[in-house]
């Protein structure tokens, strides 16, 4: 893939000069002519289009995020159901239990938002440096968007208690005779 820059005196018309090198190339060559504000445009449609993959993927990661801290909730409260009668026997309280389930599901949420900042840390590395020069010919500079891991860690947090809610509701209301005996 080669680029050819034309720079144009001031004054010349972008269009009418885009029009004359696509019929001096017609029958010999095959040209994509485009002119600056047109090859912007295309470039930013075929980021754009990127990044609604991007945006898709991301709805598709929180569900399945949701999901899975649900589900480990749900196994790691089924699995200590016997460790919640104890508890509860020796006297702990049902707000203890769903502060111990609930703080399960906050530890989740940091470890993923860490892992995910570095995983999205090389992805952007890659992105900016490889894609973008296949893609543009040229290189987009490295900017990794601390400030949106930090915006959304709240976020992610209120999402896995809000995953982690009914199995720690449900770890609080197991009756203590029922746990004990469990085994």
């Amino acid at each position: 893939m080669d680029f050819l820059d034309i720079m144009l005196k001031p004054g010349q018309n972008a269009i009418a000069v885009k029009h004359e090198i696509e019929q001096m190339t017609a029958g010999s060559e095959h040209a994509l002519v485009y002119t600056n504000v047109e090859f912007r445009t295309w470039i930013g449609s075929l980021v754009d289009k990127f990044f609604m993959l991007n945006y898709m993927q991301l709805v598709v990661a929180v569900i399945v995020a949701v999901v899975g801290i649900a589900n480990t909730l749900i196994i790691s409260v089924a699995e200590r159901r016997r460790e919640f009668g104890i508890i509860r026997a020796i006297g702990g309280y049902q707000r203890q239990i769903r502060k111990m389930v609930l703080l399960e599901a906050f530890s989740i949420s940091v470890v993923g938002v860490l892992v995910g900042a570095v995983a999205a840390l090389f992805n952007i590395q890659f992105l900016s440096r490889t894609v973008s020069t296949v893609l543009a010919g040229y290189d987009v500079p490295f900017i990794f968007p601390w400030l949106l891991v930090l915006e959304t860690f709240p976020a992610v947090v209120a999402v896995s208690l809000l995953a982690g809610w009914i199995p720690a509701r449900h770890a609080m209301k197991a009756p203590v005779i029922e746990a004990i005996g469990y085994e």
